[in-house]
């Protein structure tokens, strides 16, 4: 599954980066901010970018009053939804290794409600940040709330920033990623690096202001706040959350190291129509009321969504082109997947499998698996010996993409793959109405049409699509769901996919490489130590799942690009490692479908899922009227199932263990402005005998680093040093090659 956004893009970013919101100063406006906002848009004009001043968005935000009756309302409906997530123990008592500190999620909400209740909170906009801070600090990027409020304003500053090391080894510093682009693109000036923001250090400036990010390492977080190479290859014009994020004053003051300094006004950024609203009541009444028919639109999915999301295998007629990447070998029509080859002395061996989405756009997980094979064979048939796989701005997508990936890496390797729900009320009566359907052989025959559409939609809570963690049948619904007590919570029993059968993965029409109608499969591409992973941190959810089988079964190494200007270990994987996701769009739509579900028993079944639970979820009278929606779905979610390492006894979920990568490098200004320049550095310090960090590398819980030799299992032989070196294959090539800038803002 994909995690969330880390921040709402705040719209498409069309307009330059210094193009300002206003010719009136915020400090000279005074009356109503709401109306001011109104006032400022009409002069503006439709053809003009819809923005303010940031503090006049801000204060149009803060002058709605609070509900309190809704506010109080949401909450509990709130907690009753994030009985699916599956780590509040955890988090509150957090195993020995995790870099987090403790929060008690449900507790914080409680303390929310009588901070409301007792009259402590001035504006609706305070209470609905609070939320969307506390789920924050679990740091799992599949946990989210994100009000209706938030997707009405957003905040912007003018510049972008990046961390920029001379040469991937030496401690990065913070420049204006503008300026560094146009210096890579042939202008004749000198960027000086940035000392100061807002008065304070700059590292520690933007350090703090990660704190929002949704990560657990803050490596990753500290990389969330630049432009994502990756992401901006498919089109996502990911330009960071220190550009786009949280209000943080009326302007962004720099000083720099040649002594320069640049006040930027920051800007709020108006998403919807402000006609008629003038004053915070009338905000209110407009945007608080529940989504409008177009946001909802497309909000309740279907039970045949799935099969129709693997249905697409045709390519595109033209080939498409990854912003900003070469010329591919081969390349998917939604950009999800990319192979090419570095066409330079010395890398002649190089393959690049870039993966910056698993969930293609248009669903099609057909032309997926196609245009792998397809690389993967191009490669190996053209004297490809070593891989780079490089996942970087991946959050996830389709879970079954991971388990494909690794599959044709490794094609005779049994993926592992091992996850467990949250055992609850609502798993549990939804569960037993679902195997009253799949064990009544009347309606199996009368309505087939329905019963499979029914499996298919419901497949992880039928106990008979899925397999034990030794991958045997599960006797019973009982058998499965358990509970089992694992750190002072209740959890089903671990499972794993049965991918011999489609229906276990919700995707009736596609057959994972080895199996089903994927049988026959060819001979293992490369081997184990010519593969490299690239990452930086971003990996999520489906991510972490091939990532988890690609270093504990395929034993393959990492490369961590980028992170806090340390020399220290980092972890690739800075994402939330959950295995599933459900928005609560999806959650509202499992209650409701289990009302049918309970019909075809009887309607006394029917009476008693009313008492329950499943009532509130199904028809929440608050919850749902308040959250932000995109794309016709909730801007919340929760983390629905754990992903377990094998061998685990203590079942400790992944999002909890530290995990270093074997080496980390940093980018360097031309590795930002091509991409080919990050492949080859990530290729020479995996097989041209270092150019890592110093102290990045050996780490225990890496590959290098010895972590399999506690389990007697091989390790690979390369090992890294901490300097830079010559690349190791036929052709001498310097690591991170090009000219040192002096770097600016």
């Amino acid at each position: 599954m994909r995690a969330t956004s880390l921040l709402l893009a705040a719209g498409a970013a069309s307009a330059s980066a210094m193009t300002t919101a206003t010719s009136v100063p915020s400090s000279t406006v005074t009356g109503e901010p709401c109306a001011i906002v109104s006032a400022s848009l009409a002069a503006i004009g439709p053809s003009g970018r819809p923005s303010v001043p940031a503090e006049v968005g801000y204060n149009c935000l803060n002058s709605v009053k609070v509900d309190v009756a809704g506010d109080i309302q949401q909450i509990e409906e709130l907690k009753a939804y994030l009985q699916w997530q599956t780590t509040f123990t955890y988090l509150s008592n957090p195993p020995a290794g995790y870099t987090e500190k403790p929060v008690d999620i449900l507790g914080g909400l409680d303390l929310i409600v009588q901070k409301v209740k007792n009259g402590s909170y001035t504006s609706e906009w305070a209470v609905q940040s609070d939320i969307r801070s506390l789920l924050n600090q679990a740091y799992d990027n599949h946990l989210a709330f994100i009000s209706d409020m938030a997707v009405v304003i957003t905040f912007e500053r003018n510049h972008s920033l990046v961390s920029i090391s001379k040469d991937g080894v030496a401690l990065p510093e913070l420049y204006i990623y503008e300026d560094i682009m146009k210096t890579q693109n042939g202008e004749k000036f000198t960027p000086s690096s940035i000392k100061t923001i807002n008065g304070q250090n700059a590292t520690s400036y933007v350090s703090n202001q990660a704190l929002q990010a949704t990560y657990h390492d803050a490596d990753t977080r500290f990389n969330a706040m630049f432009p994502n190479q990756a992401l901006m290859s498919t089109g996502d014009n990911y330009l960071g959350s220190f550009k786009r994020g949280q209000y943080d004053g009326p302007s962004t003051s720099y000083v720099f190291a040649n002594g320069s300094t640049l006040d930027s006004p920051n800007l709020a950024i108006i998403q919807q129509s402000f006609d008629g609203v003038d004053s915070g009541e009338s905000f209110f009444s407009t945007f608080c009321q529940g989504p409008t028919s177009s946001a909802a639109a497309t909000a309740t999915p279907s039970a045949a969504s799935s099969t129709a999301a693997a249905s697409s295998t045709a390519a595109a007629s033209s080939t498409p082109s990854a912003t900003g990447y070469p010329e591919p070998v081969v390349i998917h029509s939604g950009l999800a997947v990319g192979g090419y080859f570095i066409n330079e002395t010395g890398f002649e061996d190089v393959a690049v499998l870039s993966i910056p989405l698993f969930e293609p756009p248009g669903g099609s997980i057909l032309e997926f698996q196609d245009v792998l094979r397809e690389f993967l064979a191009t490669a190996t048939s053209s004297g490809k010996t070593r891989l780079v796989v490089d996942t970087r701005g991946n959050g996830g997508g389709n879970t079954i993409l991971g388990f494909e990936v690794f599959k044709q890496l490794f094609p005779s390797i049994a993926p592992f793959g091992a996850s467990r729900f949250h055992a609850h009320s609502a798993f549990e009566l939804i569960g037993a109405a679902l195997t009253d359907v799949v064990n009544n052989e009347t309606f199996i025959q009368q309505d087939s049409t329905d019963f499979l559409a029914a499996v298919e939609y419901f497949s992880f809570f039928n106990y008979k699509l899925l397999l034990d963690v030794n991958n045997q049948d599960f006797t019973s619904f009982e058998d499965y769901f358990g509970p089992h007590v694992v750190h002072g919570d209740n959890y089903t029993s671990v499972w794993r996919y049965n991918f011999s059968n489609p229906l276990s993965t919700s995707y009736s029409s596609f057959s994972l490489t080895g199996y089903v109608n994927n049988t026959k499969v060819t001979a293992q591409p490369f081997k184990a130590e010519n593969i490299v992973l690239l990452q930086d941190g971003f990996c999520s959810s489906t991510c972490t799942i091939f990532s988890e089988l690609m270093k504990e079964q395929g034993k393959v190494e990492s490369i961590a690009v980028g992170g806090l200007p340390t020399n220290a270990p980092m972890q690739a994987i800075g994402g939330t490692k959950g295995s599933m996701t459900l928005t609560f769009t999806r959650i509202q739509d499992l209650a409701l479908q289990s009302f049918l579900l309970a019909a075809v028993q009887s309607e006394k079944v029917v009476e008693m899922l009313n008492t329950t639970i499943i009532n509130t979820l199904a028809y929440p009278q608050q919850l749902l009227n308040r959250v932000g929606y995109s794309n016709g779905g909730t801007l919340a979610q929760i983390n629905a199932a754990d992903n377990l390492r094998n061998g685990d006894a203590s079942e400790t979920p992944l999002e909890f263990v530290y995990e270093a990568a074997d080496c980390k490098i940093f980018y360097t200004a031309e590795m930002v402005a091509n991409v080919e320049e990050t492949w080859k550095a990530v290729a020479t310090a995996k097989w041209g005998k270092g150019g890592c960090v110093p102290g990045s590398t050996g780490a225990p819980s890496s590959i290098s680093g010895g972590v399999y030799n506690k389990t007697n299992s091989t390790t690979p032989t390369q090992q890294y040093s901490n300097a830079a070196s010559t690349w190791g294959a036929p052709g001498v090539f310097l690591v991170v090659a090009g000219a040192v800038m002096a770097l600016f803002l």
